[in-house]
């Protein structure tokens, strides 16, 4: 009886750490999409060294000394009760393969740059977020869980800043062009 018991506890404990393994597996893999889609699909990006936005004149000349870089701005925010994750993109600008929001067409891209723009959720933020003062919604299960994408010049005035919290580069850059440390010695890729 006791060597049967003793199977039974062995058994039980095995399928326990099993489903524990594989329940750890999908949120690993679920927190690498979220990471992945917050930081522009696995695409590089540059940031100040000392933690601080980028100004919009650095951005202008690295645009203009031929790097293929697209800001965004990442914050903080509340609407009503709501705690959201704020990512302000330029679709315009933004890289291939930076995953974060498809435009497919040429409404879709107007109705995200017009006012009032769009805000960019997953099916549960969007319930949270029913009845407050926000742009119109628009469902997407790409956006990781509590984080909302808007167009970056919302994002600034909401989050009441005027410069970039990155730069996310293009993966292919033109050949030629100016050295980082010759136009903005003080970004740093990651």
């Amino acid at each position: 009886m006791q060597l049967a018991m003793l199977l039974l506890g062995l058994s039980i404990a095995t399928a326990l750490w099993t489903g524990v393994q594989a329940i750890n597996a999908e949120a690993r893999k679920s927190y690498a999409r979220a990471a992945d889609s917050l930081a522009g699909g696995g695409l590089a990006s540059l940031t100040r060294k000392d933690g601080q936005p980028i100004p919009t004149q650095t951005f202008v000349a690295l645009r203009r000394a031929g790097w293929l870089v697209s800001p965004a701005i990442e914050g903080e925010t509340r609407f009503g009760s709501t705690r959201v994750r704020l990512v302000g993109i330029e679709p315009l600008t933004l890289p291939e393969g930076a995953g974060q929001v498809e435009f497919k067409g040429d409404a879709a891209l107007t109705d995200f740059l017009a006012a009032p723009g769009l805000m960019v959720v997953n099916q549960e933020l969007a319930a949270q977020l029913r009845g407050q003062a926000t742009p119109p919604l628009k469902i997407s299960e790409s956006v990781p869980p509590g984080v909302a994408i808007v167009d970056i010049g919302l994002a600034q005035a909401w989050l009441g800043t005027d410069g970039f919290s990155r730069l996310i580069l293009a993966r292919d850059q033109p050949e030629g062009r100016i050295p980082l440390a010759q136009i903005a010695p003080e970004l740093a890729t990651q």
